[in-house]
């Protein structure tokens, strides 16, 4: 661990719930100085959310600017976020502004952060430390946040509202709405894409799982080419494997073991920009990915989509859509992790997903591919 990683990480543990703790006291003495009251729902105009990172929560975090819009039209929406996700932040309508904050420079984060002012912040980080400090220093009258168990992250917040683990993270996240008295229950926004889309007869595969724990949310490759060999025998499709840029060598080895006839037909699209792959998943027939963003953004799109769960829970964090199918391991000790950072072992929970599972799954999804898209209000 380099010696920048070792200062944020001190920072992290030593010094920010000390400090989170100090404005805590600032804040309630400021409010009691004031006689600030909770603010009432008519009288909100100006809305923050803020989410610093993962594009997965982010998809899920647009639900609540449709919720805003659709109680308030006239409302202001700003989305603050962070380089990890602000790519997929740009694509979220109905957003009146959106920041980005850089990753660990605080000192300019503050700055960007105090620039405006709100009625309400609603910040949707449920861990970071430095999200709970960049909340309680933004220009906002009042400010609602999650009290996460053993996180010491919310000393400064004016509502705390208990983060669960029995809940799926959207139900979190609208729980922070409610508490202002807003209505929370449209699922996440369409993204949307500044160009039409160009590919026909696509199926979009999304092999790999990002972090440390990634291996965790892998199907075996052998598995993989199985499906693709599956669906080609079953029409015409043309592949598109997404992924980071440096999945692409990954991509690229699946690709060169199927017979030479069928290479033709699958692409490796890892390292498009996110706006490229967006718009790819968003014209596929199908998506088949492991829990990561890119399911839920297949999810938010409207497509049908199949998601291989293996370490994740799908109550906690199935992707959001009518003709999204889950698929969950099935070994002990599969569905327990809370957060992608956390790390269940050594064992790869998607082995117990077989081949014939996921193509009857995928098959059942393509049927559903010209049905009218209706929003899922519940899942």
């Amino acid at each position: 661990m380099g010696q920048k990683k070792r200062s944020e990480l001190f920072f992290d543990e030593n010094i920010a719930p000390f400090l989170l703790f100090v404005l805590g006291l600032i804040r309630r003495g400021w409010r009691q100085l004031l006689q600030t009251n909770p603010p009432r729902a008519a009288t909100l105009q100006r809305f923050a959310l803020l989410k610093l990172t993962d594009v997965t929560e982010t998809v899920l975090v647009s639900a609540l600017v449709a919720d805003i819009k659709k109680w308030k039209p006239q409302s202001e929406v700003t989305l603050i976020v962070g380089p990890q996700n602000f790519a997929y932040a740009d694509l979220i309508p109905l957003v009146d502004h959106l920041i980005m904050l850089p990753a660990m420079d605080l000192r300019t984060s503050i700055s960007q952060i105090r620039q405006d002012k709100y009625d309400v912040l609603l910040n949707c980080d449920s861990w970071s430390r430095v999200s709970a400090i960049l909340g309680a220093l933004a220009r906002s009258r009042w400010v609602v946040g999650f009290m996460t168990s053993r996180e010491s992250r919310h000393f400064a917040d004016d509502n705390l509202i208990p983060h669960r683990r029995d809940l799926h993270e959207l139900d979190n996240y609208r729980a922070l709405l409610r508490s202002i008295g807003v209505q929370s229950s449209l699922p996440p926004l369409k993204p949307a894409t500044t160009s039409a889309a160009t590919v026909k007869d696509a199926i979009t595969l999304n092999l790999w799982a990002e972090g440390p724990s990634g291996y965790q949310r892998e199907w075996q490759q052998d598995r993989w080419k199985k499906l693709i060999l599956l669906l080609s025998e079953r029409a015409a499709y043309n592949f598109y494997l997404v992924g980071s840029p440096d999945q692409r060598g990954r991509n690229q080895v699946v690709i060169d073991q199927l017979p030479i006839a069928l290479r033709a037909r699958v692409n490796n699209a890892a390292g498009g920009t996110m706006e490229q792959i967006v718009r790819l998943i968003a014209s596929s027939q199908l998506l088949v990915s492991v829990d990561t963003g890119f399911a839920h953004v297949g999810a938010a799109a409207g497509i049908p989509v199949v998601v291989l769960h293996g370490p994740t829970s799908v109550k906690r964090w199935g992707a959001v859509g009518l003709k999204t199918r889950h698929i969950a391991s099935r070994l002990p000790g599969a569905g327990q992790v809370q957060f992608s950072f956390e790390n269940a072992g050594p064992q790869n929970f998607l082995d117990s997903i077989g081949v014939d599972e996921v193509y009857a799954a995928a098959e059942k999804a393509l049927g559903l591919r010209g049905t009218p898209f209706v929003q899922d209000f519940d899942e």
